[in-house]
């Protein structure tokens, strides 16, 4: 038996910090697309969710 988990659903922001003049800058975009194709499209959409502080401070 499964349990849902009650409350508001969940969410964390994911960053791709690089420098302006990155040279593997299409390198870095692949990742992205490749992170972005395997995160369900339920969790892309913030919208009425709590966003989870990652507490990370650049």
């Amino acid at each position: 038996m499964l349990k849902p988990i009650e409350g508001q659903v969940r969410v964390r922001e994911i960053s791709m910090i690089y420098l302006a003049n990155e040279v593997r800058r299409k390198l870095l975009q692949k990742i992205v697309e490749v992170a972005l194709e395997n995160i369900p499209q339920t969790m892309l959409d913030a919208h009425g969710k709590e966003l989870v502080e990652t507490n990370v401070v650049v």
